[in-house]
């Protein structure tokens, strides 16, 4: 549990400093035990505030809320001088009025309906006592101190606890932003809460006993004379016996689809929860309706399956909908308890923007989400190779830069997710052990989030092993449209099937190696492809995948992009480009193409290709000692780390030609000078193998 800072004001100038804020979130920590409030005065409108986080409370076993009622002066005075409130006794007729005001909706019945269950009984859950001291026979000692005291016991059986005090009285003016102005000051350090001296000091719960004792019980006169006489408390009653009188009747089928809908989608039309999450956006961002969707919707998703995978397109804001996802996760306590800790997994490339964009969301914040949080970039080897593009997938060193921390992050975010379609290199491998670890610490997996506009690269399998990152019960997932929730035999199928149509595809162009005895047709392969990507899409994806285009942001958010002022650039075509070459220029592309990438698993083990043996050098030194000093992570040797970066080059190669002719050959131009470079240094027998230093830079001359 991640305590708010201590000494904190709250003066309700913000809604991050709002009483009803940090009510909402103390209320719902685990190990909560007791609530005790002494206010001045007392309404409904508090009660709405807090209702949901004190209805779970009270529900809880062995919990307590002890209310201890004042007299404020200034609200008494104020009300007193109304006419409305002449003859009214304090607070009975008050609270009763204010009771009566209630709107007839389900949300103020609810509230009633806790106080009649919680207020009555043998094991009253709710107590409310009216503060009695005499300071003479004539004389009425009035209290109109506010105190907040929240007290349970952790994971590992401490007592821990919050004390606030301060101006704010238990109404619904004293706990919002749009209410008074308030100051009141936090406390968690227990030992100051619960501390007791006699005479020479005090803490918060030794106050409020002392008060209690001098106060009067006062649930049976608010349940017969407040409570009950209220017309929408006699409604309450009436359809409580109603419905325990009347028979059980069996939904219709209507009822049914009409609870599903509620239960899937209810986040996404929860207006509340929108508002909420806008509140979050920094001053200088404008707010999209469709990002704001996206936010509510992955949120969602992540509650019931454990995780999501959002997919929207290039441009549409990824990084912003992810960081509104980790501040409502930081924001809100997790039922389940999950750690209020955060990692961010990003390549090293966009690490700076995240960083950026969590910074500008904490400015002006009391609660900033960057203690929360800790980054780890994926490893690239592309700095190795002169003009790759670090970017580029096939830069991918398979393990993280730096070691990851065993810390049990309650969140994982991964940026461009699909770097983690392969399950058998080191960064996959240490990432799904923490996984495992922090559910044997914790008792809950963390949620994962996936960022990706191209999830899947190759093969299903690609797919696959991100979604297992979260659906850690491969047999029996929350995914049920999946072979019953059976991923493995669910992937095995499609990926089974998808092996069979490529390797038809790979091999139909050589007769003598195809050995099927049917050859599909391109337009055959190609609806069989379509049919499996139907199947993923509808038994995988449709449940765990957020992803919008601009053409759905156009459709269905066009008022909102208008609004704003926001216009897509109209894309039109494609529009077919042929190249015209002579006989010559076409022979010659076509051998200049098989000279640098013959096939395409080549092994570079043919000299009478273009083999980069210059980027090659640790692949070849004659002591294992040696070669285990330029090893990657994990199961990276230096055989391996050389193909890789020999891939790289030829790959950068083939970019260049069918750019541009001019690129082309200054890349060429290049790679002789390195190559001549190489050269040099073995005529002089010193090879230099430093991946930190520019070698080609420091021997140009």
């Amino acid at each position: 549990m991640t305590m708010i800072r201590n000494g904190r004001l709250i003066d309700n100038s913000s809604e991050e400093l709002s009483m009803k804020k940090h009510l909402k979130e103390i209320l719902s920590y685990d190990g909560i035990k007791t609530l005790k409030i002494a206010t001045g005065f007392w309404d409904m409108n508090a009660m709405q505030m807090v209702f949901a986080e004190l209805k779970a409370f009270l529900e809880k076993e062995g919990t307590s809320f002890q209310l201890l009622l004042g007299k404020d002066p200034y609200v008494y005075a104020s009300q007193i001088n109304n006419p409305t409130y002449k003859g009214y006794k304090y607070p009975d007729d008050f609270i009763k009025r204010n009771i009566s005001e209630l709107e007839f909706n389900e949300e103020n019945e609810q509230i009633i309906r806790l106080m009649l269950d919680y207020c009555e009984g043998d094991s009253t859950k709710m107590e409310i006592r009216l503060y009695k001291k005499q300071n003479s026979e004539d004389d009425l000692q009035i209290l109109h101190s506010k105190c907040y005291i929240i007290t349970g016991i952790d994971e590992n059986g401490e007592d821990w606890g919050y004390g606030i005090v301060g101006s704010s009285n238990f109404t619904g003016r004293g706990l919002d932003v749009t209410g008074n102005a308030e100051l009141n000051y936090l406390e968690n350090d227990y030992h100051i809460i619960n501390w007791d001296k006699g005479g020479i000091g005090k803490g918060h719960i030794q106050w409020f006993k002392e008060r209690w004792i001098d106060s009067e019980p006062w649930n049976k006169d608010f349940l017969e004379k407040v409570l009950r006489p209220t017309e929408i408390a006699q409604k309450v009653e009436k359809d409580k016996k109603k419905k325990e009188d009347a028979p059980v009747v069996p939904l219709t089928p209507y009822e049914v689809y009409i609870k599903l809908l509620q239960t899937k989608f209810g986040d996404m039309v929860d207006k509340k929860l929108g508002d909420v999450i806008d509140s979050y956006l920094p001053k200088r961002y404008d707010s999209y309706e469709y990002q704001m969707d996206a936010v509510k919707q992955c949120f969602s998703t992540m509650k019931h399956h454990g995780g999501f995978m959002l997919a929207d397109v290039v441009g549409l804001g990824k990084t912003i909908v992810g960081a509104l996802v980790i501040k409502h996760f930081l924001y809100y306590p997790d039922e389940d308890g999950r750690e209020h800790k955060v990692l961010i997994v990003t390549p090293p490339a966009i690490r700076s923007a995240w960083v950026d964009t969590i910074k500008e969301f904490d400015k002006d914040c009391v609660d900033p989400m960057a203690p929360h949080i800790d980054y780890i970039t994926t490893g690239s080897i592309g700095k190795l190779v002169d003009e790759a593009d670090e970017t580029d997938d096939e830069a991918d060193s398979g393990s993280f830069e730096t070691e990851l921390k065993n810390e049990n992050y309650g969140l994982i975010m991964i940026d461009e997710s699909h770097k983690f379609r392969n399950s058998d290199n080191s960064m996959y491998r240490s990432l799904d052990a923490l996984i495992d670890q922090i559910c044997g610490d914790t008792g809950n997996y963390p949620y994962i989030g996936l960022l990706s506009a191209t999830p899947q690269n190759n093969r299903p399998n690609d797919l696959k092993n991100q979604i297992y990152l979260f659906e850690r019960k491969r047999n029996d997932s929350t995914l049920k449209k999946a072979n019953g929730g059976n991923l493995e035999s669910f992937f095995s199928e499609v990926n089974s099937e998808f092996g069979c149509v490529i390797s038809n595809k790979e091999t139909a162009n050589d007769a003598d190696e195809f050995k099927s005895d049917e050859v599909l047709t391109p337009e055959q392969r190609q609806t069989k492809l379509k049919e499996l990507s139907t199947r993923i899409r509808d038994c995988i994806l449709s449940d765990i995948m957020v992803r919008r285009t601009r053409t759905d942001v156009k459709k269905y958010y066009g008022d909102d992009l208008k609004k704003q002022g926001i216009f897509f650039p109209e894309i039109k075509g494609p529009i077919g480009l042929n190249y015209k070459m002579s006989t010559s220029l076409a022979r010659l592309f076509s051998d200049t193409m098989n000279f640098i990438a013959p096939t395409e698993d080549f092994r570079f083990d043919n000299s009478e290709y273009l083999c980069y043996y210059r980027y090659r050098a640790v692949q070849f030194l004659n002591d294992p000692e040696q070669k285990k000093l330029y090893a990657g992570r994990g199961n990276r040797d230096a055989d391996t780390l050389a193909l890789q970066l020999a891939r790289i080059l030829q790959i950068n190669l083939v970019k260049r030609l069918e750019s541009s002719f001019a690129a082309f050959k200054q890349s060429l131009l290049n790679l002789r000078r390195y190559t001549k470079t190489m050269i040099r240094m073995w005529e002089n027998d010193t090879i230099f193998i430093c991946p930190d230093i520019d070698i080609n830079d420091e021997l140009n001359v």
